[in-house]
């Protein structure tokens, strides 16, 4: 019972900054756990493999382009910081 008090008083604290969450080389888990338990439930979450990004890439992934910006850009496509709009972006 006194954990249970001790976590929620924690949480209360953590989430009593405004910063946005963002945790390096964690866990997927712990950062959802913590997202779902936030001010900013609601919002988006967007979990990132780095590794799973060639690194030409990255930037482009990460910000997004526009329709025309390249050859085979046909359509504008939104990054992940803007798909993250508000939420929280955890990069892993």
């Amino acid at each position: 019972m006194g954990f249970q008090h001790d976590t929620e008083e924690w949480f209360k604290l953590f989430f009593s900054y405004t910063a946005h969450l963002a945790i390096l080389h964690e866990k997927e888990l712990i950062a959802r756990t913590l997202h779902q338990v936030g001010p900013g439930q609601m919002q988006t979450f967007v979990p990132v493999n780095c590794a799973s990004i060639p690194e030409p890439l990255f930037k482009r992934e990460s910000f997004g382009h526009r329709k025309g910006a390249f050859t085979a850009a046909d359509q504008d496509k939104p990054g992940l910081f803007d798909r993250a709009h508000h939420g929280d972006l955890v990069f892993g």
